[in-house]
């Protein structure tokens, strides 16, 4: 047995018996609201929840990159080992 019943304006929640007898809840949403919040998280995500970011690009060429590796401890080197 399957019974719907909204919840507020966008949000609809489905019971259904499933194996064993055990009811199972399943919320759900419009397409258009899933993506309108989507997009909302996706902007919060870059922007911060009160727009404080400013995400932005810079583009440099190989040649003015430079690569550096911080952490991980001291190294020995296989020659200082003896091997």
């Amino acid at each position: 047995m399957r019974c719907t019943y909204p919840v507020s304006e966008h949000v609809h929640r489905t019971s259904s018996a499933g194996s064993g007898s055990v009811v199972s809840q399943v919320v759900e949403r419009p397409r258009e609201y899933r993506i309108k919040s989507r997009n909302k998280r996706i902007k919060e995500y870059f922007y911060g929840l009160s727009n404080e970011l400013s995400p932005h690009v810079k583009v440099a060429s190989w040649k003015d990159v430079q690569i550096f590796k911080t952490g991980g401890g001291m190294t020995v080197t296989t020659c200082a080992l003896g091997a």
